[in-house]
């Protein structure tokens, strides 16, 4: 039984069946360019988060565009790009605490940067195609089950899918259609999405697709939630 992707609520169909697949990812200075750019709306998120984590902490967002948040008394935590680092007064009892705070910061604001990443692809499909849907799914990529944002788009009359993955990564599928179609609609796709500001690079060639492991797969225990 081929494994299941699946493009919607109602809509399933087995991975072989797609006409292309290519895939494509966000340097790591440019995911941490956005971020930088989104400074306010990250620190507004870890403030949110580290307060229902840890609310004895009082944490509190530092001067707009700073990047800072300030914990406790005396401790500050800075966000640069994806890097968080913490600073203030260490003693033996404390430096393990500010140690683990630092790493639970540093994993939530990876996150943060998936979720922005996700958001302005969505953005840039909309500009650039009919964006018919958008919503989250557990797929299983290379093995490893991951969550994902999953855009359903119509592009010159051709249904498509956009898997947004952790780390930057993005897969496009194409579901109909010849492949010279296929393939023009996601260089329009790829070239929309540039030059709306996100420099994605190929980490592929646009290939006809194939049902094996080095591609998404939706997992098909697991359910999704609308974006």
């Amino acid at each position: 039984m081929p494994r299941i992707c699946r493009a919607g609520k109602d809509h399933r169909m087995p991975c072989n069946l797609a006409v292309a697949i290519t895939k494509a990812v966000l340097s790591e200075e440019h995911l941490k360019d956005l971020v930088d750019a989104k400074i306010d709306q990250v620190v507004e998120a870890a403030a949110h988060y580290l307060n229902q984590r840890h609310p004895r902490l009082n944490v509190r967002a530092g001067l707009s565009g700073t990047g800072q948040l300030f914990v406790g008394n005396g401790l500050t935590l800075s966000i640069a790009g994806e890097r968080v680092t913490i600073s203030g007064s260490r003693n033996a009892r404390t430096e393990r605490s500010m140690d683990e705070l630092s790493q639970e910061a540093s994993t939530f604001v990876r996150l943060v940067a998936d979720r922005l990443f996700a958001q302005e692809i969505g953005l840039a499909l909309k500009a650039r195609a009919t964006l018919l849907s958008g919503q989250t799914a557990d797929v299983t990529n290379a093995g490893v089950v991951q969550r994902a944002t999953v855009y359903s788009v119509q592009i010159n009359d051709l249904k498509a899918r956009v898997f947004v993955l952790p780390q930057a990564r993005v897969q496009i599928f194409i579901d109909n259609g010849t492949f010279a179609q296929a393939r023009t609609a996601t260089q329009q796709l790829i070239k929309g999405i540039q030059t709306q500001g996100l420099q994605l690079q190929m980490t592929s060639d646009i290939e006809q697709h194939r049902d094996d492991v080095d591609h998404v797969h939706v997992h098909p225990t697991l359910k999704g939630g609308n974006e």
